[in-house]
Parts: structure tokens; sequence; C-alpha cells
């Protein structure tokens, strides 16, 4: 009350902490996961697609599809999507093809096509998912179409080839 009546104003103290951003220095340091970065691109009624870049947690990502840790990393992301119909976002979901290796935009990626309804609107969709290795980093697409939609392989290609330049950083 005493500093409202002299400074006219309330004054909160300060204890010496300020939101940062999480580098991966300061995640290594505190062995905390790459979280990356993520774009997404969506073309009403017809495909969404996500792209991801981020680090392991142990070591550097060898490039390209074939090494252990792109295979587990898919892995995982197939079993995230299986956990979303647990979470009521998808139901029947079903593996359709893969894993397999596919190419998208220049790059060869290993990929695993799956089949689900939208739990909301009761939507069939058609999802890929697909991870490489590409400067140390895990390199993951994601896209999603409603199955009489399917995106063209240009479609595809374009969507990569637009975040080129982000990549290439």
């Amino acid at each position: 009350m005493e500093s409202l009546i002299r400074d006219g104003q309330v004054v909160r103290g300060w204890i010496g902490v300020e939101p940062r951003d999480l580098t991966p220095e300061i995640a290594q340091t505190f062995n905390l996961p790459d979280l990356g970065h993520s774009w997404t691109y969506a073309t009403p009624g017809t495909m969404s697609a996500t792209i991801y870049i981020y680090g392991a947690k142990d070591a550097a990502v060898p490039p390209g599809p074939s090494s252990l840790k792109v295979a587990n990393d898919l892995q995982q992301a197939v079993k995230d999507i299986y956990g979303a119909a647990d979470q009521n976002r998808y139901e029947n979901v079903a593996t359709v093809r893969g894993p397999e290796e596919c190419k998208v935009g220049g790059h060869a990626f290993k990929c695993t096509t799956l089949t689900a309804t939208t739990a909301r609107d009761k939507l069939s969709v058609f999802m890929v998912v697909m991870v490489t290795g590409y400067k140390n980093r895990f390199l993951k697409l994601r896209l999603e179409w409603l199955r009489n939609s399917a995106p063209s392989q240009q479609a595809k290609d374009r969507f990569v080839q637009a975040f080129e330049q982000t990549l290439s950083r």
C-alpha cells in the first residue's frame, strides 16, 4: 500500500526469471529433446501437410532413410497416430502400406501409409508419414487427405520444394 501512495502505482518485484527460446544448446545442457520446428500447409477439403525438422536426443541422425534411428522414429510416428485414436481423434486406424522407401521433393524417405476415419466428422482419410535423416536431424512429413481426393505426386513435391530454402539452412 505504501508504494501505491508513494509511487502512484504498484511496483512489482523481480525475481530474475525471464522467458527464453529453447535452443538446441539449452536443450542439450538440460538433457531435453530438441523440439525442432514445424510448418503446416492445408488446402481446404483436400490435403493437409505438415513438415517437421528436429534433432535426435542422443546424437546426430545419419543422412537418408536407411538408418535404424529413422526406422525407429517412423515407428514412433505411426504409434502416435494409433495413439490419436485412443484420444478420440481417429477411429478404425489401419496400416495400408509400409514401411517402405518413397521419394518426395527430391528426398528419399522411409514411409508408412495409413487409413482412418476422423472421429468428429466421420470422414475417411489417408495419411502418409515419412521420415528421413537430413543434415544431422530428422525430417518428417505427414500428409493427410480425404480418401476420394488423393493429392498428386506433383502436389506432394511442390509442398516439400516450397520449404526447400528453409530446410537448407
